[in-house]
């Protein structure tokens, strides 16, 4: 199973993967996470915490990183 993290337009992280009731259950520790319905993903806060978090929950499982959320990740 592999999760998407690419960014949103508000400066938070939008997060996705096929649906799966464990992962769902593992990202709703996450806080200040909202489903967005008509996208059928997820969006965490853009912070330390959250990223750190996110590794933590999902360790072992592949996860794909948008550039550009590295890059500024690099320069935060």
């Amino acid at each position: 199973m592999s999760i998407w993290v690419s960014r949103n337009d508000e400066g938070s992280l939008y997060v996705r993967f096929k649906y799966d009731e464990q992962m769902v259950m593992k990202i709703r520790e996450i806080p200040g996470r909202k489903w967005i319905h008509d996208q059928k993903g997820w969006n965490i806060p853009f912070t330390p915490e959250s990223i750190q978090q996110l590794q933590t929950l999902f360790e072992g499982m592949k996860i794909h990183v948008d550039y550009c959320v590295v890059e500024r990740m690099q320069f935060a």
